[in-house]
């Protein structure tokens, strides 16, 4: 909650706490599908670039590349990158590029 509602204080916390910055979720979607997500993913979908380069900076894999097999359909490939891209967060972008990801 604290990471899609881009909150940098809670953040800070969490991560002082020991929050896994890597830590997989998953949820239900419509239609009968499952998602995936991490907190750096969250915050690049969110266009958040503080907040990504502070969990990068926490230890979260910029290059890092989630696979899932929803119920219907193909299986999906997603990235902190491919979610920046699609949402049009062209600093997000260049940041993750900067780190050496690529797409």
């Amino acid at each position: 909650m604290a990471i899609d509602k881009g909150v940098p204080d809670i953040v800070d916390l969490l991560i002082e706490g020991g929050m896994n910055v890597e830590e997989t979720s998953y949820f239900a979607s419509s239609p009968g599908g499952l998602r995936v997500s991490t907190p750096l993913l969250a915050a690049a979908a969110n266009g958040n670039l503080a907040l990504v380069r502070t969990l990068v900076s926490a230890g979260a894999n910029p290059a890092r590349v989630l696979r899932y097999e929803p119920k219907y359909g193909e299986p999906v490939s997603t990235s902190a990158l491919s979610v920046a891209v699609e949402s049009g967060y062209a600093e997000v972008v260049d940041y993750l590029k900067s780190m050496g990801v690529e797409e």
